[in-house]
C-alpha cells in the first residue's frame, strides 16, 4: 500500500522518547519489529483515510509516491493524523498540540474533498488543458 509519510517522519514529530512512550510495549528502550509495525500500521490507516478525502478530486488513488518524492503537504497531514493515532493507542490522552494538528489536518482534507482547497504540488485532472479552457469562453445565450 502506498503511504503518505515514513515511520521516521512520525518518530521525528513525536521525538524518540515520545515514540518509545507510545509504542515500546515491553519497555526495553528500543522499538523492535513488532513495535515499529504499530507505527507503520497507524501510517497505513491514516493514509487510507487521506485517500478517502482525495477520492472525489483525484482519479487515481492512492497517489503513487516513493520515499524521495513524497508530497510535502500530504506528508505533513499524514504525520499529524498518525501521531494522533499512535498517542491515542491504549486510551492515552492526546496532548492538545497533537489533537489540534489532527483536527486542522482533517479540516484541510475536508476542504480538499469539497474542492475548496487544492493540495500543493499535486496534478489535478484537467490541469493540462488550461489553454483549451481559456479559448472556450463563456457560452452565449440568445433570447428565443
Amino acid at each position: 500500500m502506498t503511504t503518505y509519510c515514513l515511520s521516521q517522519d512520525v518518530i521525528d514529530r513525536l521525538s524518540n522518547a515520545g515514540a518509545l512512550y507510545c509504542a515500546d510495549d515491553d519497555r526495553d528502550g528500543t522499538l523492535d519489529a513488532a513495535e515499529s509495525d504499530l507505527i507503520a500500521d497507524a501510517i497505513e490507516a491514516v493514509s487510507a483515510e487521506i485517500d478517502g478525502y482525495l477520492t472525489p478530486v483525484i482519479e487515481t488513488v492512492p497517489i503513487e509516491q516513493t520515499a524521495a518524492t513524497l508530497n510535502r503537504w500530504l506528508r505533513d497531514r499524514c504525520v499529524d493524523l498518525a501521531c494522533e493515532r499512535i498517542v491515542a493507542r491504549k486510551g492515552r490522552k492526546i496532548p492538545q498540540s497533537l489533537g489540534a494538528a489532527a483536527v486542522r489536518a482533517r479540516e484541510w482534507l475536508d476542504q480538499v474533498a469539497s474542492k475548496e482547497r487544492r493540495v500543493p504540488g499535486l496534478a489535478y485532472p484537467g490541469d493540462g488543458f488550461r489553454e483549451e479552457r481559456m479559448q472556450i469562453g463563456r457560452p452565449v445565450v440568445g433570447r428565443p
